[in-house]
């Protein structure tokens, strides 16, 4: 705001205040209404902070550190409220202080003038943590054969964090990494697989996994995917181990070797013939006793066959003897016998002694094709080739794991 004096001179060249009479030319003078023109400051302009963290605090004041009257805006720029000296966000005149910072208090923080909003000053709160994913822990992606793919690793994180990536030993294109990203210029069937991205900072890290099937090697027509309708895993002939976030297969030591059941969708009926059929398991861990030490319970190799189940069964009921509470199992723990289910396997894979908790995917397509020929659909047995051999038992999220993106699903491709 000014004030404003016009002044004119007579022709007796005396200066005089506006008259009702102009003699010659005049001139404006602007005078600020107030005397101090000093920007708002914020002090300090940025802090960082993490979960140990108990106190930061943001000051506004003008350029020469005078104290003028001051609003607060949160990061959706909604003006913040007053609050008393014991809140944990306390808004008191010139100060915002956080007793103690959150996670969610990350963001641009704006103090501006009351009485001249143009006048403002902007605080930035940086949360450090381990990285955060951005999109869906676990993707599948179809290329054809020839084309480019890129898989993008895409993380929040501050610091910035380092990656490292995992592919299949089968690869031979040797994908370009660049950080974040894997790049297959030429998809051909040895690009197929599991990618492993671990994103990680000091704070922590996290794995996004990426299945590559190719197009021309699962066939040309439309895809779908089977959820799984019914798992369980057994053990033992009196309990029945539904509901637990585990599909357990093999033997720890001391304990009694296991086998799992799964059962997916009916293949739906615009699937007119089945090209291939591949089911995806996530490796969650390999357990021992708490008691145990590794060479009690070491780490081994298992591979990990599938077989069609040709038996009905009930997960609320089937043990090692029943499958459901009336009706017995040919032979214990399911016979390989062509009675409780095929003695040829669908398909196979291998867990190492060693390795992160991912996806994994076993064929099936030989399961889906009798399915899809008219066969009952009773699911899959799932069980290790060394079953008996003493180590740790090798466990799969099932169902009922509290994250939906680990359950087992099925990869179907159909003309």
């Amino acid at each position: 705001m000014y004030t404003v004096e016009v002044c004119f001179t007579s022709p007796e060249g005396v200066t005089m205040m506006m008259s009702n009479t102009l003699y010659m030319l005049g001139w404006i003078i602007l005078i600020p209404a107030t005397s101090s023109d000093a920007a708002l400051m914020m002090v300090p302009e940025s802090q960082q902070y993490d979960s140990s963290t108990d106190f930061v605090s943001f000051a506004c004041f003008e350029s020469d550190y005078s104290e003028i009257p001051v609003e607060w805006l949160d990061p959706n720029r909604n003006v913040m409220t007053p609050t008393t000296e014991t809140a944990r966000i306390c808004v008191d005149g010139s100060f915002l202080t956080f007793d103690p910072p959150v996670k969610s208090d990350a963001g641009r923080y704006l103090c501006r003038s009351k009485t001249d909003h143009s006048t403002a000053a902007e605080g930035v709160l940086i949360y450090l943590g381990p990285p955060e994913l951005l999109f869906e822990k676990s993707q599948t992606v179809i290329v054809p054969h020839g084309e480019q793919v890129v898989l993008n690793c895409t993380v929040s994180s501050s610091p910035d964090p380092v990656y490292n990536w995992s592919i299949p030993d089968t690869c031979s294109s040797c994908p370009h990494t660049n950080s974040d990203s894997v790049m297959i210029f030429t998809a051909d069937i040895t690009d197929s697989g599991e990618y492993v991205c671990e994103a990680g900072n000091e704070y922590g890290g996290i794995y996004m996994f990426f299945t590559v099937i190719l197009a021309s090697y699962v066939g040309a027509g439309a895809c779908y995917v089977l959820k799984t309708v019914q798992d369980v895993w057994l053990e033992d002939p009196n309990n029945n181990n539904y509901g637990r976030q585990w599909l357990i297969v093999s033997k720890a030591t001391g304990f009694s070797k296991k086998r799992s059941l799964i059962q997916f969708e009916d293949i739906p009926n615009s699937c007119q013939t089945v090209n291939h059929a591949m089911m995806y398991l996530y490796y969650d861990t390999s357990a021992k006793a708490s008691w145990q030490t590794n060479d009690q319970a070491p780490f081994i190799t298992r591979t990990i066959q599938a077989h069609r189940v040709l038996q009905e069964w009930d997960e609320t009921q089937a043990t090692t003897t029943k499958r459901t509470s009336t009706s017995l199992w040919n032979t214990p723990y399911l016979g390989l016998d062509d009675i409780d289910a095929r003695s040829c396997p669908t398909g196979h894979t291998t867990i190492y002694a060693v390795r992160p908790q991912s996806f994994v995917e076993i064929e099936i397509t030989s399961a889906a094709k009798e399915w899809k020929a008219g066969d009952a659909n009773y699911g899959v047995v799932i069980w290790a080739t060394n079953e008996d051999q003493n180590g740790r038992d090798t466990r799969f999220a099932s169902t009922s794991d509290s994250d939906p993106s680990k359950h087992p699903y099925v990869v179907l491709n159909c003309d």
